[in-house]
């Protein structure tokens, strides 16, 4: 959540007085293993509410699960799709 933070007071700094909290922002998680994504989800949403009055945005979170074998073949190559209603 640190680093989350520390970029959305850059990104603040760099727009200055353009800066708008309504419009959209989208977050990309390329790793998270230490929480799951779920939990990580609602972690970042907070943050960006909380702290940055930030409410239209998307946050991706790329997971990888091991491969499941169905009938001697493998699905999904190890990617879960997974959806967060708030």
């Amino acid at each position: 959540m640190d680093t989350l933070t520390s970029q959305m007071v850059g990104l603040k700094e760099a727009e200055g007085a353009l800066w708008n909290p309504r419009g959209k922002l989208l977050v990309v998680i390329a790793d998270s293993d230490s929480v799951s994504p779920k939990k990580l989800c609602l972690q970042i949403y907070a943050v960006l509410w909380k702290e940055h009055f930030i409410i239209n945005n998307t946050i991706l979170i790329a997971t990888r699960d091991k491969c499941v074998k169905i009938n001697s073949k493998y699905y999904n190559d190890g990617f879960r799709k997974d959806t967060l209603d708030l």
